[in-house]
């Protein structure tokens, strides 16, 4: 009987209620959104020096079924979600204000989508939208497809990760499996090893792993297999 806070419904899924708030009465409205958004902005602005980054991680950000990552001044949205999908225009709204940003890619092609009612789509939402992209993550740059690359086309959530690859790859033989950018791979020999092989099938992301090794200059030192890893 107790009011344990808000959130809206979607009896059609498993996770039918997403909590938004931990008071009553509050709606999921554009000033609640802007405000989260802006406290997001502001704690990635703390912790990273370039704008390249996951700026919304849904629940993380009190924002459920909102996913935004950045590329400088372009930004990529997911709305994972019936209740983030209705409140499109107002995340849209916000961005604009807060960023002023060259272009929003929404890019939704979630299996999951389906039971949330929603079809998968790519679309242009404001501004002009690159096909690719150079990021620069912990100062090492890398080539990213927007348009076509897999979910929000980079995977912000293992920047860590690989930046510990530093303290015990150099000199090593590294192999980078289910590659797709190369990136674990890259870092590997940016930060020393002897030499890095890449298994990834998709053709397209084996054009990007050799963008990528050329960029950061280890042609000598690089091999890329383009065959199913498990074969």
């Amino acid at each position: 009987g107790s009011v344990l806070g808000s959130g809206y419904i979607n009896p059609h899924t498993l996770l039918s209620l997403r909590l938004y708030s931990n008071m009553p009465d509050v709606a999921f409205d554009a000033a609640l959104i802007k405000e989260r958004l802006q406290a997001a902005l502001a704690l990635r602005q703390t912790f990273f020096s370039a704008p390249y980054y996951r700026l919304c991680f849904g629940e993380g950000d009190l924002l459920p079924g909102i996913i935004i990552d950045r590329f400088n001044d372009i930004l990529v949205l997911q709305l994972t979600t019936q209740g983030a999908w209705q409140v499109q225009e107002f995340v849209v709204a916000a961005l604009i204000e807060l960023l002023n940003p060259r272009g929003i890619l929404l890019k939704n092609e979630q299996q999951s989508l389906s039971l949330e009612g929603l079809e998968p789509c790519t679309k242009t939402l404001y501004g002009e939208v690159l096909d690719t992209i150079l990021i620069f993550e912990n100062n090492i740059p890398f080539h990213v497809p927007l348009l076509n690359g897999q979910k929000t086309g980079w995977f912000y959530d293992q920047r860590n990760n690989r930046k510990r690859l530093e303290s015990f790859v150099k000199g090593k033989t590294v192999l980078d499996i289910f590659a797709y950018l190369g990136s674990f791979g890259i870092y590997a020999g940016v930060y020393g090893a002897s030499s890095v092989s890449f298994i990834e099938s998709s053709k397209p992301a084996c054009d990007y792993i050799q963008k990528n090794i050329t960029e950061n200059k280890l042609d000598d030192r690089a091999t890329i297999i383009c065959e199913d890893a498990f074969t």
